[in-house]
């Protein structure tokens, strides 16, 4: 019979084993609950912390949609006052008309629309170069335009009208009193072209000589002839493809005239004495 080793057992040890393994376990499924309660708090406190700050900013939004649309509605707001400036030949009554603005209206809307009505001033008026809106007070507006340059008037029926250097005539009918008496008149024109053609050829003239011309008259039936009636009362006929040149000849010519003379300078260069007939044949 074979002989066994037969090991004795400490049964302390056993089951002081036995009760740390069922005390650490304990203490694992603790911290893993402690975990778990500790992670839905800070959820729940995050849900409350994200719900009070939509309340706070829908709060926010409200009132101040509330004191824009009182702001909106206050006549603070609202247009009083409309100021033109520039162009004072202009109709201020009418220039606000074509614009669009009225009085009364919200400001908010113009600065909004800045572009349509400073447009629509330009495209109604060739005269108007710019027109800028600005604010001119609290509730005012300050319709601010700038012109083209004015190189002459045209006469038309009794009215003048600026030729403008856009190569446009200007909108604005205009008395005698009030246009500038040191700019050329264009009379008798029955047509544009023939305008422009003289108009062409009057800026091509130097400007201290242009500056001496009172009248330049369409009446001829040639084309290319130009008339000009002087400040001083001589009259010079010239060609427009050469005036520009032979003008320049016009001081020498007039320093040896004793009384108002023609000047002819189509072909070449001659001058005669200026009668009433002549003057009127020549549509002065």
């Amino acid at each position: 019979m074979t002989n066994r080793r037969i090991t004795k057992k400490d049964p302390k040890k056993d089951l002081d084993n036995f009760l740390d393994y069922t005390k650490n376990k304990t203490n694992i499924a603790n911290r893993t609950n402690h975990k778990a309660s500790d992670s839905l708090t800070n959820l729940n406190n995050e849900r409350k912390s994200a719900l009070r700050r939509r309340l706070g900013a829908i709060i926010v939004i409200s009132i101040l949609a509330i004191l824009g649309l009182g702001i909106y509605v206050s006549s603070y707001t609202r247009l009083q006052r409309i100021i033109v400036v520039g162009a004072p030949e202009l109709n201020a009554t009418e220039v606000i008309k074509k614009s669009g603005i009225k009085a009364q209206d919200q400001l908010i809307d113009y600065w909004l629309g800045k572009n349509t009505y400073e447009s629509k001033l330009k495209k109604y008026y060739p005269e108007i170069k710019s027109a800028k809106l600005k604010m001119a007070g609290l509730n005012q507006i300050k319709l601010d335009l700038q012109e083209y340059k004015t190189l002459a008037y045209v006469n038309q029926n009794g009215k003048y009208y600026k030729i403008l250097n856009n190569k446009k005539i200007a909108r604005q009918k205009l008395t005698k009193m009030q246009i500038d008496k040191s700019i050329p008149i264009f009379v008798s024109y029955s047509n544009k072209s023939s305008l422009f053609t003289d108009l062409k050829a009057l800026k091509s003239i130097p400007t201290k000589l242009r500056n001496q011309i009172s009248i330049i008259n369409g009446r001829s039936i040639r084309k290319n002839k130009i008339v000009l009636l002087m400040k001083d009362g001589n009259i010079i006929i010239g060609n427009t493809d050469t005036i520009a040149q032979k003008i320049k000849y016009y001081p020498k010519i007039k320093s040896t005239l004793n009384n108002k003379s023609v000047i002819d300078l189509e072909i070449g260069a001659f001058s005669y004495p200026l009668t009433d007939n002549e003057k009127n044949n020549l549509g002065f």
